[in-house]
C-alpha cells in the first residue's frame, strides 16, 4: 500500500472508529452498517432455504418420476416398442427404462368413488425402479392374480387397507354405464400395499399394477404401450439425452418428454417466489446504501475544516476522495462480514438441529431444508459490498471538490 493509501487509511479511521465526537452522522452511519448485515444475513438465509426446497423437490419429486417420458405423438399406444427398447437400451445415459399402460379410471369401495390413474408395468421393472421406497404399508409385490397398490391419500378418501377389494371402472365402462348398456360387473382389484409416491398430489390418484392386469382393464393392442418411462444415472443428463432422443425419434411418432415441462407451473412457481422474495430484502441492503451516502455527506459538512486544512498541507483532491471511499469500504466489509456470519450461523444450526420444523403429519419434509454454498455468500457479499463502495462515491467526490481557501474563509 502506498504512502497516500496509508494516510487516507489513517484519517478514515481516526473520524470514524474512535469513541470520541459521536452525533447523528456516526448514528447513522452504524445504522447502514446493520442494515447491511440484517439484509446480507436475510438474503443469505432465504437463498439458502429456497436452494434446499428446491434440491429437497429435485430429490422427493424424482424419487418415483421419472425423468423422461416418451409418449406416442398420434393414437393412444407405442407400437414399436421393441425398437425403441432396443434404442434406450444402447443409451449409456439410461439406468432403467420402464413401459408401462395408463389410463384414467373411477375406483370404488363401500360406495365411495374416487378418480385415479392407473398404471401399470411389468413387476420386474416396478421392483427395480424406486417405488418400493414409499411403501407405507403392505408390500410392493403384485403376487395376486388382480393386485393393485394404492396412493397414500387415495386409500384414504377410500378407507382401504392392504387386503381391501376396489372396483375399477374405465372410461369406456363409464360411458355404457351412462348409455344405459350393461357392462356386468367393474374390474375388482385386491390391495397390497399402500404406497407414498414422490409428488404429493399423486398420492391422490396413483394405482399402479402389473402388465397382465392392465391389459385385461385397457383396450389396448397387444405388444403395445400407453408409454414408456425412462430414468438416467444422473439427472444433468436429462436435456442432453431429450434433445438426442428427439432426434432420433423424429420420424417415429414418438413425443419426448422431459420432467421439467411436466412440472413446468411448479418450478415458474418457485422462480418467481424467489426473484420476489430476493428483490424485497434486498431493498435492506439498498436503503441502508442510502443512509451511508447521507452519513458521509454529513460528515463531508462537518469536517469541511479538517478537509480545507488537510488540502492546505499539500494533501491532494484524490487523496481526500480516497478518504471518503475507505469508509465506504469499512461499511461494506464489516456489514457483509456480520451479515454473512449471522447467515452462516443459521445454516450450520438449521442442519444440525433443525430450528425450524415442519409437522411430518402435513408435508413430506420433517424440518425446513436449507442448503448453500459458497458462492451465493461470495455473490450475496460482493453485491453488498460493490452497493456500499457505490453509495460513497457522492460523499467523496462533494469533499474532493472543497476549495481548501474557501473552507477556511467561511470557517
Amino acid at each position: 500500500m502506498s504512502g497516500s493509501w496509508q494516510a487516507a487509511l489513517l484519517i478514515a479511521r481516526r473520524w470514524f472508529l474512535l469513541k470520541q465526537h459521536w452525533g447523528i452522522a456516526r448514528l447513522i452511519f452504524w445504522f447502514s452498517v446493520l442494515g447491511i448485515s440484517i439484509g446480507v444475513s436475510a438474503l443469505t438465509i432465504v437463498s439458502s432455504i429456497f436452494k434446499g426446497l428446491h434440491d429437497s423437490i429435485y430429490a422427493v419429486l424424482l424419487e418415483q418420476e421419472p425423468h423422461l417420458l416418451l409418449l406416442p405423438e398420434q393414437g393412444r399406444a407405442l407400437r414399436e416398442i421393441g425398437a425403441l427398447d432396443s434404442l434406450l437400451r444402447h443409451l449409456p445415459e439410461a439406468r432403467l427404462s420402464v413401459p408401462v399402460l395408463s389410463e384414467r379410471v373411477v375406483v370404488a369401495r363401500q360406495g365411495a368413488l374416487a378418480p385415479a390413474l392407473f398404471t401399470a408395468a411389468a413387476e420386474s421393472l416396478l421392483q427395480r425402479s424406486t417405488l418400493q421406497q414409499g411403501i407405507l404399508l403392505g408390500e410392493p409385490m403384485l403376487r395376486a392374480q388382480r393386485a393393485v397398490l394404492l396412493g397414500a391419500a387415495l386409500a384414504d378418501r377410500l378407507r382401504a387397507l392392504p387386503g381391501d377389494t376396489v372396483e375399477l371402472l374405465t372410461p369406456a365402462a363409464l360411458e355404457r354405464l351412462a348409455l344405459g348398456i350393461p357392462t356386468g360387473r367393474a374390474a375388482s382389484a385386491v390391495v397390497v400395499g399402500i404406497v407414498r409416491p414422490g409428488v404429493v398430489e399423486q398420492s391422490s390418484f396413483a394405482v399402479y399394477a402389473d402388465t397382465v392386469f392392465g391389459r385385461t382393464l385397457i383396450d389396448i393392442p397387444p405388444g403395445s404401450y400407453s408409454a414408456v418411462q425412462v430414468w438416467l444415472h444422473d439427472i444433468k443428463y436429462t436435456d442432453a439425452v431429450a434433445t438426442s432422443l428427439r432426434q432420433k425419434l423424429a420420424r417415429h411418432g414418438v413425443i419426448v418428454q422431459p420432467w421439467q415441462e411436466r412440472h413446468r407451473q411448479l418450478y415458474d412457481v418457485l422462480r418467481l417466489e424467489r426473484l420476489g422474495t430476493t428483490l424485497v430484502l434486498a431493498l435492506i441492503v439498498l436503503v441502508a446504501t442510502f443512509g451511508v451516502t447521507a452519513s458521509l455527506v454529513m460528515s463531508v459538512v462537518q469536517k469541511q475544516r479538517d478537509i480545507g486544512i488537510l488540502r492546505a498541507l499539500g494533501i491532494s483532491a484524490r487523496e481526500v476522495q480516497r478518504i471518503y471511499l475507505l469508509q465506504g469500504i469499512g461499511v461494506g466489509a464489516i456489514g457483509t462480514v456480520l451479515g454473512a456470519l449471522l447467515g452462516g450461523l443459521f445454516y450450520w444450526g438449521q442442519r444440525r438441529y433443525g430450528w425450524l420444523r415442519l409437522d411430518p403429519s402435513r408435508y413430506i419434509l420433517s424440518q425446513v431444508p436449507v442448503e448453500l454454498s459458497a458462492w451465493d455468500i461470495a455473490t450475496i457479499g460482493l453485491i453488498a459490498f460493490m452497493l456500499a463502495i457505490v453509495a460513497a462515491l457522492y460523499p467523496a467526490a462533494r469533499a474532493a471538490r472543497l476549495h481548501p481557501a474557501a473552507v477556511l474563509r467561511e470557517e
